[in-house]
């Protein structure tokens, strides 16, 4: 046996473009917010190499210094990580970076033209980091390296930046702007969903006017202050209702019309036969009347029998 289904409830209009609006939003949000965090990223980057190209400037002569408390210079003034036998020296340990007041310690090492260690700070490893002598700044697994040449010296200034504090710092800004979208996406959407279902107000008084129309009643629709999509619909509808009006006119004249043709020849049917039935009566009752029937040249119907 067959069932027909119940036919499935309409959608309201206001829910369709209130959760298409939300979508569009969270979407454009999502969007939004990995741009944003590229470009906050790029800027805390931009901010620690700043910062890690300014402490490396003022670090480099204190830490001449201290070298030169420790070791002394060559004939040519260069400082070397060997000994005059060629044996690598152990590299002098300098005191606490001045200047740096971070959770995570600058890593600061001094090297000689060679690539040896000849100072380091107490949190930087005793051998090289594995980046090039080279000016400006490198990417390490754990670190990101900035080295300075100093040229009266012929050494080698770096000093290494841990790439888990910057991390960390993305990550803090990133998640600050998810929280914000977690607190304030249940008040957008009733935000939208209250927006939506009051600008469909005019919907609803066009359906109520709408509705109201029937044969009695084809006065045009009220479009006052309403929007133009819906205004151009409503224009729409009243110039439905004038041409149901005219129908409507059109008939009722085609049927006065045919009344009024269809009145005359009843009349005169009605007339003829009640005359043709005032003459049966007649010869019926008078004397020698045979059989009653109506004579064919006096009768206005074809002769028939007439019993009373």
């Amino acid at each position: 046996m067959n069932r027909t289904r119940p036919p499935a409830r309409a959608q309201s209009l206001a829910q369709h473009l209130s959760r298409t609006l939300i979508l569009a939003v969270v979407a454009v949000w999502l969007v939004s917010t990995g741009l944003v965090a590229w470009f906050v990223d790029r800027q805390i980057q931009h901010n620690f190499d700043v910062e890690l190209v300014e402490s490396t400037h003022r670090q480099l002569y204190p830490a001449l210094l201290d070298l030169k408390l420790a070791r002394r210079a060559d004939s040519a003034g260069a400082y070397v990580a060997v000994d005059e036998r060629g044996e690598p020296l152990e590299p002098q340990v300098t005191g606490e970076v001045p200047g740096d007041y971070r959770e995570e310690p600058l890593l600061l090492q001094l090297r000689d033209a060679q690539g040896g260690v000849l100072l380091r700070s107490p949190a930087a490893p005793g051998a090289p980091f594995a980046a090039p002598l080279q000016a400006g700044f490198f990417d390490t697994p754990e670190y990101r390296v900035y080295s300075l040449f100093d040229a009266p010296h012929r050494v080698w200034l770096q000093l290494a930046d841990p790439l888990e504090e910057r991390n960390e710092a993305s990550e803090r800004t990133l998640l600050g702007l998810v929280a914000v979208l977690l607190v304030m996406l249940p008040v957008l959407a009733w935000l939208i969903h209250w927006i939506a279902r009051r600008e469909l107000h005019s919907v609803r008084r066009l359906q109520q006017q709408i509705t109201a129309r029937s044969g009695s009643n084809l006065q045009a629709l009220d479009l006052a202050h309403m929007p133009q999509e819906l205004r151009a619909v409503g224009d729409g509808v009243n110039q439905l209702l004038g041409r149901l009006g005219e129908a409507l006119n059109v008939e009722r004249s085609l049927a006065a019309n045919a009344a009024h043709e269809l009145r005359t020849p009843l009349a005169q049917v009605r007339l003829r036969l009640h005359t043709a039935l005032d003459q049966a009566q007649f010869h019926h009752n008078s004397p020698g009347a045979t059989d009653g029937c109506v004579p064919e040249t006096k009768c206005a119907l074809p002769c028939s029998r007439w019993r009373p």
